[in-house]
């Protein structure tokens, strides 16, 4: 008896709910920025992720966004170009990437991932960084480090948001590239005021001594991780840390660069 309720259930099942809609069932979900139905990995939909800002033409050694140039595919695939700041005083990292532009939406979707606790927020951007930092090792954009050290949050800062934003973006990466994660490389020693009101000038003040290496490297290539690049001092200034610490190489990675003011 319990055998043919079961035989009639599955047969009622199957001629209302076809596999391929309970299949589509499980799949669906809305995209994170404009609520849509989707049925795809990426919680994000195509329209919505073709308007993000990404960071088509920028400075290879800081990422700072530049002006489009006017070439071929396979020109822009393969050119190298330097901003007027890095000409001058070349920084202490080899390279730098950065996915978005930090301008609308990158910039709302970074702020509430950081200070209003959508994490989920945090794992879009993560994914879509990841995915075009493969493309770019895969074709020799990008060099491939042997391990991601986030930059760390003050143990106070880091008590009243409950997490480091930069920690949570190298775990993401970790997983989708298989780079191991070094989170107690460096430490935050010193708690300087929030730095995002800051001149170039104040910032390399506030940073001075505030970066603790923990742990001595062993001629590895690192790739920093932050959330957002600004000026680049916070870069520059654990770079040298961590080239004096034993490193061979450091890159940067980001989720977005603030572009110059003009």
């Amino acid at each position: 008896m319990a055998r043919k309720l079961s035989t009639k259930f599955n047969s009622l099942v199957n001629r209302f709910f076809p596999k391929q809609r309970i299949k589509d069932a499980c799949k669906q979900k809305h995209c994170y920025l404009c609520d849509t139905t989707i049925y795809q990995h990426e919680p994000i939909c195509a329209g919505c992720k073709l308007d993000l800002p990404f960071n088509q033409s920028s400075c290879s050694h800081c990422s700072v966004p530049l002006p489009e140039l006017i070439t071929s595919k396979s020109d822009k695939a393969h050119s190298k170009r330097a901003c007027g700041e890095c000409i001058k005083n070349s920084p202490s990292y080899t390279e730098s990437f950065s996915t978005f532009c930090y301008t609308f939406p990158i910039n709302a979707l970074i702020s509430d991932f950081k200070y209003r606790n959508k994490r989920h927020l945090g794992k879009l951007l993560s994914a879509i960084t990841a995915e075009t930092i493969h493309t770019r090792i895969n074709s020799g954009q990008l060099k491939e480090p042997d391990k991601l050290i986030p930059v760390p949050l003050h143990v106070d800062k880091l008590d009243a948001r409950g997490f480091n934003q930069s920690a949570d973006i190298a775990d993401d990466l970790s997983r989708a590239l298989n780079i191991p994660v070094d989170s107690r490389c460096i430490a935050r020693v010193i708690n300087k005021p929030a730095q995002a009101s800051l001149s170039k000038r104040q910032r390399q003040q506030n940073l001075a001594n505030a970066f603790s290496i923990r742990r001595k490297l062993n001629g590895e290539v690192v790739a920093l991780i932050d959330d957002v690049v600004t000026t680049g001092v916070t870069a520059e200034q654990l770079s040298k840390q961590l080239l004096e610490a034993g490193a061979k190489e450091v890159v940067v990675w980001s989720l977005a660069r603030t572009p110059l003011r003009m």
